[in-house]
């Protein structure tokens, strides 16, 4: 018997139970015991058994290997590789077609995404088989897998390199223009205006004392603070026998700081989108996974840099990012210090990839 293989392509076909007809056949998929757990990489195998009560009509049976999305958000969904194991119609009476199918997704770009179970949504991978019916819904069976990663090899951090504190103008600048508005409108009604009493001139200068104490005062003094210097974060090392992510945060002031404490954690965040047009909703959800505490002052002083090194765990379930056109899955470490004259707070997004999926 030669299977027909399918090439990838993104269906639907495995975002819903597929349809039975208990009086026309029963279908059932096994599968060879290390198949229930499989990594990328490998075969999948087992048998399709089929008991035809009746004549089938159908053009064919297929098995593929797909997997979608469940939870709160939109359904995406993908097969990875479909093959023909049987031409033509059935007869009636009991079939048993061996299968083999692989784990890779073959000419694409795209990561082979985990089984993965969280509160918005969740990825199900399946073995499913159908029978492509003449002029009917197709009928078929599916059996669920779990898909794990090898063992992790790679994980590091988009660059976080930032001014302690991000000082912007727009308040300033609004309250410029409104007073401004103002005292224009109060100029215009004093010179253009007739007997105009004493307490206009008296109001007209309110706007024009903020103006002035504005431009004059305020900007120019949040312009010499815009920057107290600057935040570096780097990961050094990970650890995939004990889930250790070693890094540094360095700190480099240009003036006399203080630290009062400061928290380096590890996030996971999930998100799903659900709807279209203007009906769209998006859900998120955020987990401290772990934290790296600094509760002692740290004095800083003008241009040396003050390098604070920590330690987080990364769970050994932890799932790979994902992002599909619905649902994602991202990691993060966010950094948040306090200071005597700062607050300073950012994320970054942290890759992680199998040491078989990709070269770094």
């Amino acid at each position: 018997m030669t299977s027909t293989i399918i090439k990838n392509r993104r269906v639907t076909i495995s975002s819903l139970p597929l349809a039975t007809n208990p009086e026309l056949c029963d279908i059932q998929i096994e599968l060879n015991e290390t198949s229930l757990r499989v990594q990328v990489g490998d075969n999948v195998t087992g048998e399709v058994i089929i008991q035809a009560h009746t004549a089938i009509d159908s053009q064919g049976i297929y098995v593929g290997l797909s997997y979608h999305t469940e939870g709160r958000g939109s359904v995406d969904s993908k097969v990875i590789q479909e093959i023909k194991i049987h031409n033509g119609m059935l007869q009636a009476g009991t079939y048993c077609f061996e299968f083999s199918l692989i784990l890779a997704d073959d000419k694409t770009d795209d990561v082979i995404p985990l089984s993965y179970e969280g509160r918005y949504t969740s990825i199900v991978w399946a073995i499913y088989t159908r029978l492509d019916m003449n002029w009917a819904i197709d009928i078929g069976s599916q059996q669920k897998i779990t898909v794990v990663a090898s063992q992790l090899s790679y994980v590091w951090i988009n660059n976080l390199d930032e001014n302690i504190n991000e000082v912007t103008l727009v308040l300033p600048i609004i309250f410029v223009i409104i007073f401004s508005i103002m005292l224009i409108i109060m100029l215009s009604i004093l010179i253009f205006g007739k007997d105009v009493e004493w307490i206009f001139y008296v109001l007209t200068l309110v706007p024009a004392i903020v103006v002035a104490i504005v431009v004059f005062v305020f900007i120019p003094l949040i312009w010499r603070e815009r920057k107290l210097g600057q935040i570096q974060l780097k990961i050094k090392n990970y650890q995939p026998s004990s889930g250790k992510i070693t890094g540094e945060l360095s700190i480099t002031p240009k003036k006399k700081l203080i630290i009062e404490r400061a928290r380096i954690s590890l996030r996971l965040l999930e998100g799903a989108e659900k709807g279209s047009g203007k009906k769209i909703t998006y859900l998120y959800y955020s987990k401290c996974v772990d934290t790296y505490k600094i509760n002692t002052k740290i004095s800083l002083n003008p241009f040396k840099t003050e390098t604070i090194f920590f330690t987080l765990i990364l769970p050994e379930d932890a799932p790979l990012p994902f992002k599909f056109d619905h649902n994602w899955l991202e990691w993060g470490i966010r950094v948040e210090i306090k200071g005597n004259q700062f607050d300073f707070k950012s994320e970054k997004g942290i890759e992680m990839v199998p040491n078989d999926n990709m070269e770094r």
